[in-house]
């Protein structure tokens, strides 16, 4: 039986298996048993123990399969004391309480469902850029979308069990506007990955600002290569916390143009194999190994129908009609793919022809009739 402890002598300690000694210690003298998570995806273990260490009469021990694993064990008694996800950002009141207690049932949280789980900043203007710059310096491109703002956005995604973020579109440019997002992201152990209409760890702006020629495959192929290879470059640091987006559209979040639909899908096949190619040779790994999407947005989708073939080691990202009704999910025999499917859903939107806001609809049940049943163990993401 577990009393009431000395609270001078009682402490939480938190680690990942294989990286923290003191974890490790515990596990090699079978204090704790963490067969049930050891080598799996964000898993983690908590339970109290009694001397864990000289001078601890004893400790809530959480215990993470890798460093997400125990985030979410952190985050998970944060959230049963009183702070929600949304303290912050909802400005949700924390629960205060002159005494804690910690059950002592061992607690085994596996590793979730769907894989990827997070959303995308898009339509952030006026509201979120005003917002930023009232509340930071601007940057040299713009509003202050740098490591201060990104930290809450990290915080939030984590404390809510996610990972995944596709960061601001419109005026902004994640890795550029401030060096510190991209090696904040990875150290807060987020997966980053950019829009459908931004492939391989580039904004769309930067090719406009700092490269020249349109943004045509077909006549501009050389520098458009260029542009991609400096991607995976500069996210090589980071890959281990990368979703490289796959794919092509139009310039500013469009169509391509110019072309019939067989010349694009074509041109779209090369382009990704050669894409896949760069992160290859970039990263210097096998290239099935690493984690990529294609999101099936729009006009993309329709490619499908018409030839276009995505290789088996990329996830098919489907999306909805940008109001909530997902057009195509996998068949039969599309869910054995190596590289899984997910869903890329509007909760809401702005553009042609009406904006759909779901705070003033349904949207929220509808969510759950459209996505919930679907995001069974062959999902890899979604987003939203």
């Amino acid at each position: 039986m577990y009393s009431d402890p000395n609270v001078a002598s009682t402490v939480i300690i938190a680690g990942t298996v294989g990286h923290s000694q003191v974890i490790d210690d515990l596990i090699s003298k079978k204090v704790i048993d963490v067969g049930e998570i050891q080598g799996k995806w964000e898993a983690f273990v908590s339970t109290l123990v009694k001397n864990p260490i000289p001078g601890c009469a004893q400790a809530l021990v959480i215990a993470g399969s890798d460093p997400r694993g125990t985030i979410y064990g952190i985050y998970d008694v944060s959230e049963q004391i009183g702070v929600s996800p949304w303290y912050f950002w909802a400005d949700v009141p924390t629960k205060l309480h002159k005494n804690i207690y910690v059950l002592p049932q061992r607690k085994v949280q596996k590793s979730p469902t769907v894989k990827y789980r997070g959303f995308f900043l898009n339509d952030e203007q006026p509201a979120l850029t005003n917002w930023v710059a009232t509340h930071w310096p601007d940057t040299p491109y713009g509003a202050g979308y740098g490591p201060a703002f990104y930290s809450l956005v990290f915080e939030v995604l984590l404390r809510l069990r996610a990972n995944y973020l596709w960061p601001t579109v419109w005026a902004t440019m994640f890795e550029v506007d401030d060096p510190g997002n991209q090696p904040l992201a990875d150290a807060f152990e987020i997966v980053m990955g950019s829009s459908h209409t931004e492939p391989l760890m580039r904004a769309q702006n930067e090719f406009g600002k700092f490269y020249k020629g349109p943004w045509a495959y077909n006549l501009n192929s050389d520098t458009i290569d260029d542009y991609f290879r400096y991607g995976v470059q500069r996210a090589k640091p980071y890959a281990r916390n990368s979703l490289w987006t796959m794919g092509m559209r139009g310039t500013g979040d469009t169509a391509i143009e110019g072309l019939g639909v067989d010349k694009i899908v074509t041109m779209l096949t090369t382009l990704v194999q050669h894409q896949k190619q760069f992160i290859g040779e970039g990263l210097g790994v096998n290239i099935s190994t690493v984690p990529k999407m294609w999101c099936l947005y729009k006009e993309v989708q329709s490619y499908i129908f018409e030839g276009l073939e995505v290789p088996e080691d990329v996830t098919l990202l489907w999306a909805d009609d940008n109001w909530g009704n997902v057009r195509r999910f996998p068949l039969k025999s599309e869910k054995n793919r190596f590289g899984g499917a997910g869903v890329y859903y509007h909760f809401d939107y702005v553009g042609d022809p009406r904006n759909y806001k779901w705070l003033n609809t349904v949207q929220l049940s509808k969510t759950a009739e459209q996505v919930g049943p679907r995001t069974h163990p062959g999902w890899r993401g979604i987003s939203g």
